[in-house]
């Protein structure tokens, strides 16, 4: 459970949230436009009552998975690793990290959209028109 609090994993829970609520409301939202920001804070403000409400039930998954995978050991030394200066800094900039890489990753994915949609067609011309939306 201390490195559900150190690696900020628990305080991460509350970040999807919004999109939680995002997604449950996008048809009202969809539907009703100029209630669409009242929607939305009525849905996360929900949301985020009721996981905390029921945080106590996910820790134990969360252990689950964690034993899963590392043992008491490796646990301990992501423990020392997270409260070392390197670890801290770790936790600081990954929020902003991944975006960044994610963001990486579509620009270098679409470098080879011409060369894919030629191949798909060259193999299936099920896949003509599949250019319109991409």
């Amino acid at each position: 459970i201390r490195l559900l609090e150190v690696n900020q994993t628990l305080a991460h829970v509350h970040q999807i949230t919004g999109l939680v609520a995002s997604n449950l409301t996008r048809f009202s939202r969809a539907r009703r436009p100029e209630e669409a920001e009242r929607i939305l804070a009525v849905a996360r403000e929900e949301t985020h009552r009721i996981f905390d409400e029921n945080l106590g039930s996910l820790v134990p998954r969360f252990v689950a998975v964690y034993d899963r995978y590392f043992t008491h050991d490796e646990i301990r030394q992501m423990l020392a690793f997270y409260e070392s200066p390197i670890g801290q800094k770790t936790l600081r900039v990954t929020p902003e990290v991944i975006p960044a890489c994610i963001e990486t990753m579509q620009n270098w994915a679409n470098t080879f959209v011409p060369a894919l949609r030629v191949r798909l067609l060259a193999r299936d011309s099920a896949f003509a028109g599949s250019e319109e939306g991409a």
